[in-house]
Protein backbone atom coordinates (compact mmCIF):
# COMPACT_ATOMS: atom_id res chain seq x y z
CA UNK A 1 0.00 0.00 0.00
CA UNK A 2 2.80 2.42 0.91
CA UNK A 3 4.66 1.55 -2.29
CA UNK A 4 1.57 2.23 -4.38
CA UNK A 5 1.06 5.59 -2.67
CA UNK A 6 4.68 6.56 -3.40
CA UNK A 7 4.35 5.53 -7.05
CA UNK A 8 1.16 7.53 -7.48
CA UNK A 9 2.74 10.58 -5.85
CA UNK A 10 5.82 10.23 -8.02
CA UNK A 11 3.72 9.98 -11.18
CA UNK A 12 1.83 13.14 -10.26
CA UNK A 13 4.86 15.30 -9.49
CA UNK A 14 7.23 13.99 -12.19
CA UNK A 15 6.38 16.59 -14.91
CA UNK A 16 6.80 19.50 -12.49
CA UNK A 17 10.04 18.05 -11.12
CA UNK A 18 11.44 17.54 -14.63
CA UNK A 19 10.75 21.21 -15.43
CA UNK A 20 12.41 22.32 -12.20
CA UNK A 21 15.67 20.37 -12.56
CA UNK A 22 18.53 21.85 -14.57
CA UNK A 23 19.59 20.29 -17.87
CA UNK A 24 22.84 19.08 -16.27
CA UNK A 25 20.98 16.75 -13.89
CA UNK A 26 20.46 13.25 -15.36
CA UNK A 27 19.67 11.29 -12.21
CA UNK A 28 16.24 9.70 -11.62
CA UNK A 29 14.65 11.42 -14.62
CA UNK A 30 12.67 9.85 -17.47
CA UNK A 31 14.81 9.36 -20.55
CA UNK A 32 18.08 10.12 -18.74
CA UNK A 33 20.72 7.78 -17.35
CA UNK A 34 24.37 7.40 -16.39
CA UNK A 35 25.16 7.00 -20.10
CA UNK A 36 24.39 10.70 -20.63
CA UNK A 37 27.02 11.69 -18.08
CA UNK A 38 29.64 9.19 -19.26
CA UNK A 39 29.05 10.28 -22.87
CA UNK A 40 29.86 13.85 -21.81
CA UNK A 41 33.12 12.81 -20.16
CA UNK A 42 34.22 10.76 -23.18
CA UNK A 43 33.56 13.61 -25.61
CA UNK A 44 35.52 16.00 -23.40
CA UNK A 45 38.34 13.46 -23.33
CA UNK A 46 38.11 13.27 -27.14
CA UNK A 47 38.70 17.04 -27.29
CA UNK A 48 42.01 16.64 -25.46
CA UNK A 49 42.97 13.73 -27.75
CA UNK A 50 42.37 15.82 -30.88
CA UNK A 51 43.42 19.31 -29.77
CA UNK A 52 46.16 20.83 -27.63
CA UNK A 53 43.71 21.37 -24.80
CA UNK A 54 43.46 20.61 -21.10
CA UNK A 55 40.15 20.13 -19.29
CA UNK A 56 39.97 20.02 -15.51
CA UNK A 57 37.30 18.14 -13.55
CA UNK A 58 36.40 18.73 -9.91
CA UNK A 59 34.21 15.87 -8.74
CA UNK A 60 32.44 15.96 -5.37
CA UNK A 61 30.59 13.28 -3.46
CA UNK A 62 28.11 13.92 -0.65
CA UNK A 63 28.33 11.75 2.46
CA UNK A 64 25.13 10.01 3.61
CA UNK A 65 23.21 12.27 1.27
CA UNK A 66 19.73 10.87 1.91
CA UNK A 67 20.20 10.86 5.69
CA UNK A 68 21.02 14.53 6.25
CA UNK A 69 18.28 16.29 4.31
CA UNK A 70 16.35 18.91 6.26
CA UNK A 71 12.70 17.97 5.78
CA UNK A 72 11.57 21.49 6.63
CA UNK A 73 13.71 22.95 3.83
CA UNK A 74 12.68 20.16 1.48
CA UNK A 75 8.98 20.85 1.99
CA UNK A 76 9.59 24.58 1.48
CA UNK A 77 11.28 23.86 -1.86
CA UNK A 78 8.64 21.36 -2.94
CA UNK A 79 5.88 23.84 -2.06
CA UNK A 80 7.14 26.12 -4.82
CA UNK A 81 7.20 23.35 -7.44
CA UNK A 82 4.13 21.15 -7.09
CA UNK A 83 0.49 21.66 -6.15
CA UNK A 84 -0.73 21.95 -2.57
CA UNK A 85 -2.38 18.52 -2.45
CA UNK A 86 0.80 16.94 -3.77
CA UNK A 87 2.77 18.69 -1.02
CA UNK A 88 0.43 17.07 1.50
CA UNK A 89 1.08 13.65 -0.02
CA UNK A 90 4.83 14.19 0.28
CA UNK A 91 4.47 15.42 3.86
CA UNK A 92 2.56 12.27 4.76
CA UNK A 93 5.31 10.08 3.25
CA UNK A 94 7.94 11.90 5.30
CA UNK A 95 6.06 11.78 8.59
CA UNK A 96 6.07 9.04 11.22
CA UNK A 97 9.36 7.50 10.08
CA UNK A 98 11.57 5.52 12.42
CA UNK A 99 14.97 3.84 12.37
CA UNK A 100 16.72 1.05 14.27
CA UNK A 101 20.39 0.24 14.58
CA UNK A 102 22.08 -3.11 13.98
CA UNK A 103 25.29 -3.68 15.93
CA UNK A 104 26.99 -6.99 16.72
CA UNK A 105 23.97 -8.83 15.27
CA UNK A 106 21.74 -7.10 17.81
CA UNK A 107 18.97 -4.79 16.62
CA UNK A 108 18.02 -1.81 18.75
CA UNK A 109 14.51 -0.63 19.39
CA UNK A 110 13.04 1.80 16.86
CA UNK A 111 13.31 5.54 17.35
CA UNK A 112 11.67 8.37 15.44
CA UNK A 113 13.68 10.36 12.92
CA UNK A 114 12.91 13.88 11.70
CA UNK A 115 15.67 14.31 9.09
CA UNK A 116 16.48 12.60 5.82
CA UNK A 117 14.25 10.70 3.41
CA UNK A 118 13.11 7.10 3.93
CA UNK A 119 15.40 4.45 2.45
CA UNK A 120 13.93 2.03 -0.06
CA UNK A 121 11.15 4.38 -1.07
CA UNK A 122 10.87 5.16 -4.81
CA UNK A 123 9.99 8.78 -4.01
CA UNK A 124 13.14 9.43 -1.95
CA UNK A 125 15.67 9.74 -4.83
CA UNK A 126 13.46 12.26 -6.63
CA UNK A 127 13.03 14.32 -3.47
CA UNK A 128 16.80 14.28 -3.03
CA UNK A 129 17.56 15.57 -6.54
CA UNK A 130 15.02 18.38 -5.96
CA UNK A 131 16.78 19.26 -2.72
CA UNK A 132 20.24 19.11 -4.30
CA UNK A 133 19.13 21.23 -7.25
CA UNK A 134 17.96 23.94 -4.84
CA UNK A 135 21.29 23.84 -3.02
CA UNK A 136 23.22 24.05 -6.29
CA UNK A 137 21.15 27.05 -7.39
CA UNK A 138 22.30 28.86 -4.27
CA UNK A 139 25.85 27.76 -5.05
CA UNK A 140 25.74 28.99 -8.66
CA UNK A 141 24.65 32.42 -7.45
CA UNK A 142 27.81 32.74 -5.32
CA UNK A 143 30.39 31.49 -7.84
CA UNK A 144 32.68 33.91 -9.67
CA UNK A 145 32.42 34.12 -13.48
CA UNK A 146 33.95 31.22 -15.35
CA UNK A 147 37.11 31.87 -17.42
CA UNK A 148 36.41 32.98 -21.02
CA UNK A 149 37.89 29.72 -22.32
CA UNK A 150 35.07 27.84 -20.57
CA UNK A 151 32.33 29.38 -22.70
CA UNK A 152 32.26 26.31 -24.95
CA UNK A 153 32.40 23.73 -22.14
CA UNK A 154 29.51 22.37 -20.07
CA UNK A 155 29.63 23.72 -16.54
CA UNK A 156 28.66 20.62 -14.61
CA UNK A 157 27.28 17.09 -14.75
CA UNK A 158 25.03 15.84 -11.95
CA UNK A 159 23.84 12.33 -11.22
CA UNK A 160 22.27 11.67 -7.81
CA UNK A 161 24.84 12.82 -5.21
CA UNK A 162 27.78 12.91 -7.66
CA UNK A 163 28.53 16.30 -9.20
CA UNK A 164 31.39 17.13 -11.57
CA UNK A 165 32.42 20.72 -12.34
CA UNK A 166 34.35 21.39 -15.57
CA UNK A 167 36.78 24.14 -16.45
CA UNK A 168 39.91 24.78 -18.46
CA UNK A 169 41.43 26.36 -15.33
CA UNK A 170 42.42 24.37 -12.26
CA UNK A 171 42.92 27.67 -10.41
CA UNK A 172 39.25 28.57 -10.91
CA UNK A 173 38.08 25.17 -9.69
CA UNK A 174 40.30 25.42 -6.61
CA UNK A 175 38.88 28.86 -5.87
CA UNK A 176 35.27 27.61 -5.85
CA UNK A 177 35.96 24.51 -3.75
CA UNK A 178 35.50 26.30 -0.36
CA UNK A 179 32.25 27.84 -1.62
CA UNK A 180 30.93 24.42 -2.62
CA UNK A 181 31.57 23.01 0.84
CA UNK A 182 30.17 26.06 2.64
CA UNK A 183 26.96 26.42 0.63
CA UNK A 184 26.14 22.73 0.76
CA UNK A 185 26.78 22.73 4.52
CA UNK A 186 24.09 25.41 4.86
CA UNK A 187 21.75 22.89 3.27
CA UNK A 188 22.89 20.19 5.73
CA UNK A 189 24.82 18.37 2.99
CA UNK A 190 28.37 17.28 3.80
CA UNK A 191 30.95 17.07 1.03
CA UNK A 192 33.12 13.99 1.48
CA UNK A 193 36.62 15.46 1.11
CA UNK A 194 38.18 12.00 0.87
CA UNK A 195 36.15 11.21 -2.25
CA UNK A 196 36.66 14.58 -3.94
CA UNK A 197 38.44 13.86 -7.23
CA UNK A 198 40.52 16.30 -9.22
CA UNK A 199 41.05 14.94 -12.71
CA UNK A 200 43.03 16.49 -15.56
CA UNK A 201 42.12 15.45 -19.10
CA UNK A 202 45.23 15.93 -21.23
CA UNK A 203 47.02 14.03 -23.96
CA UNK A 204 50.45 12.58 -23.26
CA UNK A 205 52.89 10.95 -25.65
CA UNK A 206 52.26 7.60 -23.97
CA UNK A 207 48.70 6.56 -23.16
CA UNK A 208 49.94 4.74 -20.05
CA UNK A 209 51.05 8.11 -18.62
CA UNK A 210 47.50 9.48 -18.80
CA UNK A 211 46.30 9.03 -15.22
CA UNK A 212 42.77 10.22 -16.02
CA UNK A 213 42.07 6.97 -17.89
CA UNK A 214 41.78 5.14 -14.55
CA UNK A 215 39.31 7.62 -13.07
CA UNK A 216 35.91 6.08 -12.38
CA UNK A 217 32.72 7.95 -13.18
CA UNK A 218 29.36 6.32 -12.43
CA UNK A 219 30.69 2.79 -12.69
CA UNK A 220 32.78 3.38 -15.83
CA UNK A 221 36.49 4.12 -16.17
CA UNK A 222 37.21 7.07 -18.46
CA UNK A 223 39.84 5.16 -20.45
CA UNK A 224 38.18 2.91 -23.01
CA UNK A 225 40.79 0.16 -22.74
CA UNK A 226 40.79 0.30 -18.95
CA UNK A 227 36.99 0.17 -18.88
CA UNK A 228 36.90 -2.83 -21.24
CA UNK A 229 39.35 -4.73 -19.03
CA UNK A 230 37.20 -4.01 -15.97
CA UNK A 231 34.01 -4.98 -17.77
CA UNK A 232 35.59 -8.33 -18.69
CA UNK A 233 36.51 -8.93 -15.07
CA UNK A 234 33.00 -8.13 -13.86
CA UNK A 235 31.43 -10.23 -16.62
CA UNK A 236 33.68 -13.13 -15.66
CA UNK A 237 32.54 -12.82 -12.04
CA UNK A 238 28.90 -12.72 -13.15
CA UNK A 239 29.45 -15.77 -15.38
CA UNK A 240 31.12 -17.76 -12.60
CA UNK A 241 28.32 -16.92 -10.17
CA UNK A 242 26.05 -19.01 -12.44
CA UNK A 243 28.54 -21.84 -12.86
CA UNK A 244 26.14 -24.34 -11.29
CA UNK A 245 23.57 -23.45 -13.94
CA UNK A 246 26.04 -23.92 -16.79
CA UNK A 247 27.11 -27.33 -15.46
CA UNK A 248 23.61 -28.79 -15.11
CA UNK A 249 23.10 -29.28 -18.83
CA UNK A 250 20.94 -32.37 -18.33
CA UNK A 251 18.51 -30.43 -16.08
CA UNK A 252 18.53 -26.95 -17.61
CA UNK A 253 17.89 -26.60 -21.32
CA UNK A 254 20.37 -24.88 -23.57
CA UNK A 255 17.75 -22.31 -24.55
CA UNK A 256 17.19 -21.35 -20.92
CA UNK A 257 20.92 -21.16 -20.21
CA UNK A 258 21.37 -18.79 -23.16
CA UNK A 259 18.49 -16.63 -21.93
CA UNK A 260 20.07 -16.43 -18.48
CA UNK A 261 23.40 -15.50 -20.06
CA UNK A 262 21.75 -12.72 -22.07
CA UNK A 263 19.97 -11.44 -18.97
CA UNK A 264 22.74 -11.56 -16.35
CA UNK A 265 26.11 -11.44 -18.13
CA UNK A 266 25.76 -9.44 -21.35
CA UNK A 267 24.41 -6.30 -19.57
CA UNK A 268 27.45 -6.38 -17.25
CA UNK A 269 29.84 -6.71 -20.19
CA UNK A 270 28.24 -3.94 -22.27
CA UNK A 271 27.44 -1.42 -19.50
CA UNK A 272 27.84 2.05 -21.08
CA UNK A 273 29.46 0.31 -24.05
CA UNK A 274 27.73 2.76 -26.36
CA UNK A 275 30.17 5.44 -25.16
CA UNK A 276 33.30 3.47 -26.07
CA UNK A 277 35.66 4.36 -28.89
CA UNK A 278 37.54 1.08 -29.29
CA UNK A 279 40.43 0.16 -31.53
CA UNK A 280 40.15 -2.87 -33.82
CA UNK A 281 42.36 -4.86 -31.45
CA UNK A 282 40.10 -4.14 -28.47
CA UNK A 283 37.01 -5.04 -30.49
CA UNK A 284 38.57 -8.35 -31.50
CA UNK A 285 39.48 -9.11 -27.89
CA UNK A 286 35.89 -8.47 -26.80
CA UNK A 287 34.51 -10.76 -29.51
CA UNK A 288 36.99 -13.46 -28.50
CA UNK A 289 36.03 -13.10 -24.82
CA UNK A 290 32.34 -13.36 -25.72
CA UNK A 291 32.86 -16.50 -27.81
CA UNK A 292 34.90 -18.08 -25.04
CA UNK A 293 32.00 -17.65 -22.62
CA UNK A 294 29.52 -19.04 -25.14
CA UNK A 295 31.65 -22.15 -25.66
CA UNK A 296 31.98 -22.61 -21.90
CA UNK A 297 28.22 -22.28 -21.53
CA UNK A 298 27.69 -24.99 -24.17
CA UNK A 299 30.34 -27.24 -22.64
CA UNK A 300 32.66 -27.04 -25.65
CA UNK A 301 36.30 -27.28 -24.61
CA UNK A 302 39.55 -28.47 -26.19
CA UNK A 303 40.00 -30.78 -28.06
CA UNK A 304 36.42 -30.11 -29.20
CA UNK A 305 36.12 -27.39 -31.80
CA UNK A 306 33.34 -25.32 -33.33
CA UNK A 307 33.74 -22.64 -35.96
CA UNK A 308 32.65 -19.16 -34.97
CA UNK A 309 29.88 -18.97 -37.57
CA UNK A 310 28.34 -22.21 -36.27
CA UNK A 311 28.74 -21.05 -32.67
CA UNK A 312 26.80 -17.84 -33.32
CA UNK A 313 24.14 -19.73 -35.25
CA UNK A 314 23.65 -22.31 -32.50
CA UNK A 315 23.46 -19.66 -29.77
CA UNK A 316 21.35 -17.32 -31.92
CA UNK A 317 23.93 -14.70 -31.03
CA UNK A 318 26.09 -12.16 -32.84
CA UNK A 319 29.55 -10.64 -32.27
CA UNK A 320 29.59 -8.33 -29.29
CA UNK A 321 30.98 -5.56 -31.52
CA UNK A 322 27.73 -5.57 -33.49
CA UNK A 323 25.83 -5.03 -30.25
CA UNK A 324 28.17 -2.19 -29.27
CA UNK A 325 27.76 -0.47 -32.62
CA UNK A 326 23.99 -0.64 -32.27
CA UNK A 327 24.18 0.71 -28.70
CA UNK A 328 26.48 3.53 -29.83
CA UNK A 329 24.13 4.76 -32.54
CA UNK A 330 21.02 4.37 -30.42
CA UNK A 331 22.67 6.41 -27.67
CA UNK A 332 23.88 8.98 -30.21
CA UNK A 333 20.31 9.46 -31.44
CA UNK A 334 19.08 9.79 -27.86
CA UNK A 335 21.70 12.47 -27.12
CA UNK A 336 20.83 14.35 -30.32
CA UNK A 337 17.17 14.48 -29.27
CA UNK A 338 18.00 16.02 -25.89
CA UNK A 339 17.85 19.81 -25.42
CA UNK A 340 20.95 21.57 -26.72
CA UNK A 341 21.82 22.90 -23.24
CA UNK A 342 22.41 19.43 -21.76
CA UNK A 343 26.07 18.68 -20.94
CA UNK A 344 26.27 15.91 -23.55
CA UNK A 345 25.04 18.22 -26.32
CA UNK A 346 27.35 21.03 -25.18
CA UNK A 347 30.33 18.66 -25.14
CA UNK A 348 29.63 17.57 -28.73
CA UNK A 349 29.29 21.18 -29.87
CA UNK A 350 32.50 22.10 -28.04
CA UNK A 351 34.40 19.43 -29.97
CA UNK A 352 33.47 20.90 -33.35
CA UNK A 353 33.92 24.55 -32.35
CA UNK A 354 37.25 24.14 -30.56
CA UNK A 355 39.91 26.48 -31.93
CA UNK A 356 43.03 24.99 -30.36
CA UNK A 357 45.83 23.53 -32.45
CA UNK A 358 45.38 19.87 -33.38
CA UNK A 359 47.90 17.15 -32.60
CA UNK A 360 50.13 15.97 -35.42
CA UNK A 361 50.20 12.38 -36.60
CA UNK A 362 47.56 9.69 -36.83
CA UNK A 363 44.39 10.61 -34.89
CA UNK A 364 43.68 8.52 -31.83
CA UNK A 365 40.56 6.39 -31.81
CA UNK A 366 37.78 8.03 -29.76
CA UNK A 367 34.00 7.99 -29.63
CA UNK A 368 34.07 10.74 -32.28
CA UNK A 369 36.12 8.74 -34.78
CA UNK A 370 33.90 5.68 -34.23
CA UNK A 371 30.93 7.78 -35.35
CA UNK A 372 32.76 8.11 -38.66
CA UNK A 373 30.71 5.05 -39.68
CA UNK A 374 28.40 7.71 -41.07
CA UNK A 375 30.76 8.13 -44.02
CA UNK A 376 29.37 4.93 -45.54
CA UNK A 377 25.81 6.32 -45.82
CA UNK A 378 24.10 9.02 -47.86
CA UNK A 379 24.37 11.46 -44.95
CA UNK A 380 27.93 12.59 -45.56
CA UNK A 381 30.39 12.85 -42.68
CA UNK A 382 30.39 14.09 -39.10
CA UNK A 383 33.19 16.66 -39.20
CA UNK A 384 31.57 20.00 -38.36
CA UNK A 385 28.96 21.67 -36.22
CA UNK A 386 26.74 21.92 -39.29
CA UNK A 387 26.86 18.13 -39.70
CA UNK A 388 25.90 17.77 -36.04
CA UNK A 389 22.92 20.09 -36.44
CA UNK A 390 21.79 18.21 -39.55
CA UNK A 391 21.93 14.92 -37.66
CA UNK A 392 20.04 16.48 -34.76
CA UNK A 393 17.17 17.27 -37.12
CA UNK A 394 17.30 13.74 -38.56
CA UNK A 395 17.29 12.16 -35.07
CA UNK A 396 13.97 13.83 -34.25
CA UNK A 397 12.42 11.62 -36.91
CA UNK A 398 12.72 8.35 -35.02
CA UNK A 399 11.73 6.21 -38.02
CA UNK A 400 14.33 7.93 -40.19
CA UNK A 401 16.98 7.53 -37.50
CA UNK A 402 16.22 3.83 -37.11
CA UNK A 403 16.67 3.48 -40.86
CA UNK A 404 20.06 5.24 -40.67
CA UNK A 405 21.13 3.01 -37.75
CA UNK A 406 20.11 -0.10 -39.70
CA UNK A 407 22.29 0.96 -42.66
CA UNK A 408 25.25 1.87 -40.46
CA UNK A 409 25.07 -1.25 -38.29
CA UNK A 410 24.76 -3.57 -41.30
CA UNK A 411 27.92 -2.22 -42.93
Amino acid sequence: MLLRASLLTLRRIQPAVDSFLSASNSGFRPGRSTADAVWTHRWLAAITQEYHATIEIHGIDISKAFDTISREKLLTVVNGIVKEDEVRLIRVRLSNTSLSLLACKQQSSEFETIIGTPHGDCLSPVLFVIYLESALRDLRATLPPRPPADDLLPGEVIYADDTDFFSSSRTWLDSISPSITEVLREWHLKVNEEKTEQTTLHREGDRLAEIWRKTRKLGSLLGDEQDVIRRKQLATAAFRSLFVVWCRRELISEKLRLRLYQAFVIPVLTYNGGTWGLTVALEQSLDSFHRQQLRSLLGISWPQKMRNVFLYARCKAEPITNILKRLRWQLFGHILRLPEDTPASLAMAAYFTHDEKTWRGRPRVTIVTKLGDLAGTDNGRLVSLGDLQRLRILARDRAGWRGLCAVVCSS
